[in-house]
């Protein structure tokens, strides 16, 4: 579904892990920002000072690497 927060996920590693290569960089970080009413909710991935942790963790092609920051 292309609506779905995986699908968003998964387009944006993509992209970022084509622009990466384009630009020979080996790191790079997407940060996803979920609107929904239910994404404040759910507050996964927050250590224990509240501050936001990588979610979904990295992605890795060819070397190069992306962690996925959520919001």
């Amino acid at each position: 579904d292309r609506k779905s927060l995986a699908w968003t996920v998964e387009k944006g590693v993509e992209q970022t892990l084509d622009y990466m290569e384009k630009c020979g960089a080996e790191e790079g970080h997407l940060v996803v920002i979920d609107r929904r009413t239910r994404a404040k909710e759910r507050q996964h991935g927050e250590d224990s000072d509240g501050d936001r942790e990588a979610d979904g963790g990295e992605r890795r092609r060819n070397g190069r690497k992306v962690t996925v920051w959520m919001l």
